[in-house]
């Protein structure tokens, strides 16, 4: 129910102030990106012979890492940088499970387009060179530039953690492609080899896709894979010396469970520039 509390305290409590304590450290981290918080973390001081609290202001990975740069401290500011980096690809990605940064760089190029995808690029390379030799004992040297670098590049990132993505179509789902042209119809048929998704922020995630075949038949040029539905819809309007429509999602349409042909625009409203 701790996803549900969020929601009463924001809809019955919005004229209060609102004072949350917790143990839960789990529960801390998922509470304290939905508020605009002050943050305190309290510890119990045990350096003298009487105990006494200690409050500690909770701060970001990124502003500690900061902290730790401005004071020289390369490796701790690494290990912060690669800490902050999994904690961003992993709300992204919206895993729960523990992977290697790699592993969640590897899957966030996949579902990423445009300058985004390059940064993570640039982050790949950062993993190896800067983010990995911080996190373990390697003998390398850590160059300040270079870990400025990096920093600035996961602060780019951030955005990251406001996206949320829409699974609309399962790998292997078979697809076809109308068209119209001196006023006869036709189309090619094939399917998609990856999960397809739209996101939140408007965009299609486009994914790898196959033609199998053409109706009317003509012949088997086109048959074959591509790197995306775009792609393959530019491929065959050249072919078929067909204009290029911007909004080629609409030609689109898929098979469902029940066998029944369905447009692919009904399953998300897709961003008109596609």
């Amino acid at each position: 129910n701790r996803l549900k509390l969020i929601k009463i305290l924001k809809k019955e409590f919005q004229d209060f102030q609102i004072i949350f304590f917790t143990h839960d450290k789990e529960l801390f981290e998922i509470y304290k990106d939905k508020f605009e918080w002050k943050i305190f973390e309290l510890y119990s001081d045990n350096s003298e012979q009487i105990p006494k609290s200690l409050k500690k202001e909770n701060v970001t990975l990124i502003e500690r890492a900061k902290s730790c740069f401005n004071n020289k401290d390369y490796d701790l500011c690494g290990l912060l940088l690669r800490k902050d980096l999994e904690r961003i690809l992993q709300k992204y990605l919206n895993l729960t499970n523990k992977e290697k940064l790699s592993n969640l760089i590897k899957k966030a190029l996949e579902l990423t387009q445009d300058d985004k995808k390059v940064i993570l690029q640039n982050i790949k390379d950062h993993n190896k060179h800067i983010l990995n030799p911080s996190s373990h004992n390697d003998n390398r040297n850590i160059y300040s530039e270079e870990l400025r670098n990096a920093m600035s590049d996961i602060e780019k990132l951030r955005d990251l953690e406001n996206i949320e993505f829409n699974k609309i179509l399962n790998d292997g789902t078979q697809i076809k492609i109308n068209f119209e042209k001196d006023g006869q119809d036709f189309s090619y048929f094939g399917s998609i080899k990856k999960d397809l998704y739209f996101s939140n922020d408007g965009r299609i995630i486009d994914c790898k896709c196959k033609i199998t075949s053409r109706n009317p038949k003509k012949d088997d040029s086109l048959k074959g894979n591509y790197d995306s539905l775009l792609e393959l819809y530019n491929a065959i309007c050249i072919y078929e010396k067909i204009d290029e429509n911007e909004h080629y999602y609409t030609f689109f349409e898929f098979k469902n469970s029940s066998g029944e042909w369905k447009s692919l625009i009904q399953t998300q409203p897709p961003d008109p520039s596609l």
